[in-house]
């Protein structure tokens, strides 16, 4: 059996937020990507002003790296521009909105159009979620944990896969064990 990849369009959805309640959360950045006919339409990374006496939790500000900044879009003007994407999706192929827990994604679009009096985006509404692709993994391989990490080293940016491997019967505390890049099969 094989797959047309030209079949599917559809919107890849990725949100940072400043807290863990949909309605009360500030929205801090939101990632999109518009796949038309299998092939990449628009990617789009925006920064966003949370607006005044919504969820700051400063643990979530110091994860996502997060400061103002004088260019940051207002959370209206996010959804605007979104909406304006997914506009133009077509109709004669599989339409999908993929994301990792994207129903949490979803509820706090919904929340920020409620917020604004608006409405919020009209995304497909088949949704594809990696967070529930990823529970099998992790079932199993209990003694692995692979760990998306960020790569700094000169002149190789960006994002990796990385292997931690933990001796049996450790728990909780501090990831002791050894981790391994993925390098085309061999460890470093």
């Amino acid at each position: 059996m094989t797959y047309d990849h030209t079949q599917l369009s559809g919107v890849a959805l990725d949100l940072e937020t400043g807290g863990l309640d949909p309605d009360t959360c500030a929205l801090l950045r939101v990632g999109v990507v518009v796949v038309v006919h299998g092939r990449v339409a628009a990617l789009c990374d925006w920064r966003v002003q949370p607006g005044g006496g919504l969820d700051l939790d400063p643990e979530a500000l110091a994860v996502n790296r997060w400061e103002p900044r004088p260019n940051d879009s207002l959370e209206y003007e996010v959804l605007e521009r979104l909406s304006g994407m997914v506009a133009g999706l077509p109709t004669d192929t599989q339409l999908l909105t993929f994301g990792h827990n994207v129903r949490w994604d979803l509820a706090v679009l919904r929340a920020v159009a409620r917020r604004h009096g608006c409405s919020a985006p009209d995304l497909p509404h088949r949704l594809a979620d990696s967070s529930v692709l990823a529970l099998p993994l992790l079932l199993a391989a209990p003694r692995a944990l692979l760990l998306l990490v960020e790569v700094r080293q000169p002149g190789r940016a960006g994002r990796q896969a990385v292997l931690v491997e933990r001796p049996a019967g450790e728990v909780g505390g501090e990831m002791s064990g050894r981790a391994h890049r993925r390098t085309g099969g061999r460890r470093e």
